[in-house]
C-alpha cells in the first residue's frame, strides 16, 4: 500500500503540469529581463556623469579664463604703477634737494609694490598649480567615466 502511494504522489506532480525546467526558465528570464533594465539604468547614470563632467569641465575653463584676465589686467597695473615709482625717484634724485624729503616715500611706495607683486606672483603660482591639479582631477574622472563606460559595453 505504501508503493500505490507513493506513485499516487508522483502521478500528482506529473499530472499538475509543474516541472522544474519550466521554473528555472522563468527565474532565468526574470534575471535576464532586470539585468537589462540594470543596465539601461547605469547607462543613463553614466550618461549623466559625463554631461556633468563636461559642465564641470566648462566652469572650470571659464573661471580659469576669468582668473587669467584678472590676473593680467592687476600685474599690467603693477607694472605701470613700478614705472611710475622709479620714474619719480629718478626725478628725485636729479632734482632740487627739497625733493631728496619725499625720496623715503617713494622709496617706501616701491618697497610695498615689490611686496605686492612678491605676493601676486605667489598667488599665481599657487593658483596655477590648484588649476592642474583640478584639471588632472577631471582628465582622470574623465578617464574612469570611460573605462566604465567600456567595460558596460563589454557586458
Amino acid at each position: 500500500m505504501a508503493a500505490a502511494s507513493s506513485d499516487l504522489g508522483r502521478n500528482r506532480v506529473a499530472g499538475s503540469g509543474f516541472r522544474p525546467t519550466r521554473g528555472l526558465y522563468l527565474i532565468f528570464s526574470l534575471l535576464c529581463l532586470v539585468g537589462l533594465a540594470n543596465s539601461l539604468l547605469e547607462m543613463d547614470t553614466l550618461e549623466k556623469l559625463k554631461e556633468e563632467l563636461r559642465n564641470i569641465k566648462q566652469k572650470a575653463e571659464s573661471v580659469k579664463e576669468d582668473y587669467e584676465s584678472k590676473h593680467s589686467v592687476l600685474s599690467e597695473v603693477m607694472n605701470e604703477n613700478e614705472r611710475y615709482v622709479n620714474a619719480m625717484l629718478a626725478l628725485m634724485e636729479r632734482g632740487p634737494p627739497e625733493f631728496k624729503s619725499q625720496q623715503a616715500f617713494f622709496e617706501s611706495i616701491k618697497a610695498f609694490s615689490d611686496t605686492i607683486k612678491t605676493f601676486m606672483d605667489g598667488v599665481e603660482e599657487h593658483t596655477a598649480a590648484r588649476f592642474e591639479n583640478l584639471e588632472n582631477k577631471l582628465e582622470s574622472t574623465k578617464e574612469l567615466l570611460k573605462s566604465l563606460e567600456e567595460d558596460h559595453d563589454e557586458f
